[in-house]
């Protein structure tokens, strides 16, 4: 199983994007992301399994949070997302980079399966324009960390069909995510 670690750093190829792991327990994980402008945006989802807390360190993020618009935060500020509730991750709508943290309650196997392998993606060049994992890699991640997970959309009966399909799909085009 991949282990996160205290001070683990992964960097884009040109060094504007870094996910940084910051803290790393079985009750809580840190982990701080530079996202470069015009990055970080990706898909509506709920995690089942977990909370999440978001603090914006430098700079200003757009993030929704349930069925509320979306809106910006700027640094100092931090904003809570309970288990189930759907959200979309802070991204970065502005001319200069932002430094997110991501801090997430308690920490289960998917927690170290998609950080280290948007850390190991987004070093090796492989994300998608948005600095975040395309459908293929999220799926293979998701399936691989056991993830309770979902897209807001479709139905999670429809997700947990698709979501083997797709995590074959990656497998077979040749990625393949950071071992649980």
């Amino acid at each position: 199983m991949v282990v996160l670690a205290v001070g683990q750093e992964w960097s884009s190829p040109d060094g504007q994007s870094v996910v940084r792991v910051i803290e790393v327990s079985s009750e809580r994980s840190v982990v701080e992301r530079v996202l470069r402008p015009g990055s970080g945006k990706a898909g509506g989802h709920i995690h089942r399994d977990w909370t999440q807390r978001f603090e914006v360190r430098e700079g200003e993020v757009m993030v929704r949070v349930g069925s509320d618009a979306a809106r910006m935060l700027v640094a100092g500020e931090t904003v809570e997302v309970p288990r189930g509730v759907g959200h979309v991750d802070p991204w970065n709508e502005s001319a200069t980079p932002a430094v997110t943290r991501n801090i997430i309650s308690p920490v289960t196997p998917f927690v170290h399966v998609i950080f280290a392998t948007l850390g190991e993606s987004l070093a090796a060049g492989r994300l998608d324009s948005q600095d975040s994992l395309t459908l293929l890699q999220m799926a293979a991640a998701l399936r691989a960390g056991r993830a309770d997970s979902w897209g807001e959309q479709p139905p999670i009966p429809v997700q947990r069909v698709v979501l083997p399909i797709l995590a074959a799909i990656a497998k077979a085009s040749g990625f393949r995510p950071a071992p649980a």
